[in-house]
């Protein structure tokens, strides 16, 4: 009973419900002391004995409640009301309407009782007076004895109608006053909960801007930070070098990781979390999550192979962004708890991509790691749960990635299915409808090509074959001798030979004996050594990079050795220009428009190193203005600006292209909020294309390349 005497420490509804009880003590006081009144003018000793036991047992229980003896009160209350109405019903004459009384007793304990604390109670004094008019029935109490347990019946100097008159009166006052209060609870609760929803929704708003706020805060230095490093690493680093900016860049993007899963539990959390769909090109989405975790995984003794079935539709209709998280979330999970600390030797992610049904893709990662106990797979989803304590210090993390996957998945209408054994690794398995869009297919046609693959023999896994599935050329996989002895050597024309080992002399031995057998060979030669060059080494010879091995690079690759395309890139890393990229791209004008000194420092240097001329605006209409003395091949527009920002000024751009009927300059977007749906904005207003910071050198290049034609 000691939290009773405080009623602040109660729960909302008793509270209501005891202070709703003390003040009907009150009014039934107030009755009673009418009654006692009454009854000593009109001389009615008897009738004025029992109203006054009435006003003394109610004085002492307006007492109990004063003393914070709170459910004593009620119960006392409650009790006494069944009790006197029944000995009302029994010593009371039989034309007397007593039991007329328990009507308002029946309900009372709805008033004064809570259902949800304090249901035992409730129900007990529902039912007591419910029993005691039973029992009174039941064996002819109501006034039929004249000396009941020595008691004789009550006589009243006023009539049996004036009483009865006098009953119905008072029962229709409580009954009233029942309902009054009633109501006034119902809208009490209606009020709070009102007055907690607005609340809620006010601090969910202050929440969710200030999150926004937030996320816009950290991103503009970290997009300072990783911007250098980018520029760092071009500048022929050492090997001591290299691995020191390879460290920050890691710990960089770590922390973003880390700030984008906080940012969107906060969003699951508030219900915020929303699924934006678009005209979405899928396999460059497969290949770039792959290709971001290729550094993790190199890092932690890991080997990715990525497999994506010819099947898989190239364009469909999806939310890219929270697509490429799902994606993310799930392979750096699989990386991390296969990593070599964890498993002391190497081991092999198997990503798979291939249509489950019509419509539905099917995404499987399949790694070779610690695996999971049933127990542990049982809460996988849960929040903060990573796995053992003395597994979940070596791989890090907040616990939040898969929950947040679960979600997103679920959101978009899939499902995930975890299997795992301890010990032997764990597959996870999302199934996602889609709904698939016809787009431009850019990738060169190879499919008359004759391509074959040598591996050596007994390390080739049949895994890649779903690799090779996708490409649909003539290919073979031949799995051969390091002295290719007993392999027979095809005789065609320009026959492309794609040479896949780990060891370089391996590779170094084929070709020789290749280019004296076969006419005219090209090759494709699949590097694990992160330090070679890529792209065109020589006129017969294409590098490219395994673990991730890229579909579409490989494509590139046999096309510009047949020549059904000019050599591009591998966009990998910002590579050397060549001298007509370098001349093509310094006859472009880009206007840079950022308000941040650092921020401009940093995308100045990226374009610098890109090839690319800009100026600066430093607001948006600064932006304007110089965009109006000069035409500029593209803008590169920062989102939140003083004077005005960039959704202004965009707009403005295109009312007076629209206005005096200029040429469309294109717009990229680049924005460092992650919560407030900045890309509908950008493309409410205008903008073309959206980059979000941190702004990589690589992601810079790409956006550009869409627009400029070097």
């Amino acid at each position: 009973m000691s939290d009773e005497h405080n009623l602040e420490n109660l729960d909302l509804d008793l509270q209501r419900r005891i202070r709703i009880s003390h003040l009907a003590v009150l009014v039934i006081l107030c009755l009673a002391s009418a009654w006692l009144a009454v009854l000593l003018i009109l001389g009615d000793k008897l009738g004025a004995l029992i109203a006054g036991s009435v006003v003394f047992i109610y004085i002492g229980n307006l007492t109990l409640f004063q003393t914070g003896l709170q459910r004593l009160a009620r119960s006392i209350w409650l009790f006494g009301a069944s009790l006197s109405t029944f000995g009302g019903l029994v010593f009371g004459q039989t034309d007397i309407d007593v039991d007329l009384l328990f009507l308002p007793v029946m309900t009372l304990p709805f008033l004064s009782i809570s259902w949800r604390k304090e249901r035992a109670l409730l129900i007990f004094f529902f039912f007591l007076p419910l029993v005691l008019w039973f029992l009174a029935i039941r064996y002819d109490l109501i006034g039929a004895s004249p000396r009941l347990f020595g008691v004789p019946v009550i006589e009243s100097s006023l009539s049996n109608e004036m009483v009865n008159l006098l009953l119905r009166g008072t029962v229709l006052i409580l009954l009233v006053a029942e309902l009054f209060y009633f109501t006034q609870l119902a809208n009490s609760a209606e009020t709070e909960l009102n007055s907690a929803r607005v609340k809620a929704e006010t601090a969910a708003k202050a929440k969710e801007e200030f999150l926004a706020n937030m996320s816009h805060e950290i991103r503009t230095p970290m997009n300072g930070m990783i911007g250098m490093i980018e520029v760092l690493e071009t500048m022929n680093p050492n090997e001591e070098q290299q691995r020191a900016v390879g460290t920050i860049r890691n710990s960089a993007f770590s922390l973003l990781r880390i700030i984008d899963d906080i940012l969107d539990a906060s969003k699951i959390d508030a219900g915020k979390m929303v699924i934006e769909s678009s005209r979405t090109e899928l396999r460059p989405v497969i290949e770039g999550v792959a290709l971001t975790m290729q550094t993790m995984a190199d890092n932690m003794g890991v080997r990715i192979i990525l497999g994506v079935n010819r099947k898989v539709p190239n364009w469909i209709l999806a939310d890219s962004g929270r697509l490429r998280q799902i994606m993310l979330n799930i392979l750096s999970n699989a990386i991390k708890y296969s990593s070599k600390d964890l498993m002391g030797r190497s081991s092999t992610i198997y990503f798979l991509v291939e249509m489950d049904q019509e419509n539905v893709i099917k995404l499987e990662f399949q790694d070779q790691g610690i695996g999971m106990s049933q127990e542990l797979l049982e809460k996988t989803f849960e929040p903060f749960v990573q796995g053992e304590a003395s597994t979940t210090k070596r791989v890090g993390g907040t616990g939040l990635g898969l929950v947040i996957t679960q979600k997103l998945v679920h959101q978009m209408g899939g499902q995930i299915i975890t299997q795992s054994a301890r010990g032997k690794g764990t597959t996870v398995t999302v199934l996602l409808p889609v709904k698939i869009f016809d787009g431009p297919n850019e990738a060169p046609d190879i499919s008359q090509t004759k391509i074959e693959m040598l591996t050596e023999k007994g390390k080739f896994s049949q895994k890649l074959s779903n690799f090779i599935d996708q490409l649909s050329f003539r290919e073979k996989i031949r799995s051969v001798r390091l002295d290719l002895k007993g392999y027979e050597i095809p005789d065609e024309q320009e026959t492309v030979f794609v040479l896949f080992s780990e060891d370089a002399n391996t590779i170094n031995s084929w070709m020789p004996i290749l280019r004296g057998r076969a006419k005219d060979p090209k090759f494709v030669v699949v590097s694990s050594n992160r330090s070679d060059p890529l792209g065109l080494l020589q006129e017969d010879v294409y590098k490219i990079q395994s673990f991730p091995m890229l579909q579409s690079e490989l494509v590139k690759a046999i096309a510009s050795l047949t020549k059904k395309q000019k050599p591009t890139l591998i966009e990998r890393t910002p590579n050397k220009l060549t001298n007509a990229q370098k001349q093509n791209r310094a006859k472009t004008s880009i206007l840079l428009v950022e308000d941040n000194e650092i921020n401009q420092i940093v995308l100045l240097k990226q374009l610098e190193i890109l090839g690319y001329p800009a100026v600066v605006a430093k607001n948006g209409l600064q932006g304007l203005e110089m965009w109006q003395d000069k035409s500029y091949d593209v803008i590169l527009l920062d989102c939140h600006m003083p004077v005005m920002d960039g959704f202004e000024m965009a707009k403005e751009i295109r009312k007076k292209e629209e206005d005096d009927d200029l040429p469309r300059v294109p717009i990229v977007a680049i924005t460092a909020n992650a919560l407030t749906g900045d890309a509908d904005k950008c493309y409410a207003c205008g903008m073309d294309d959206y980059l979000a910071k941190p702004v990589e050198i690589i992601s810079l290049e790409a956006k550009l390349s869409r627009y400029l034609s070097c």
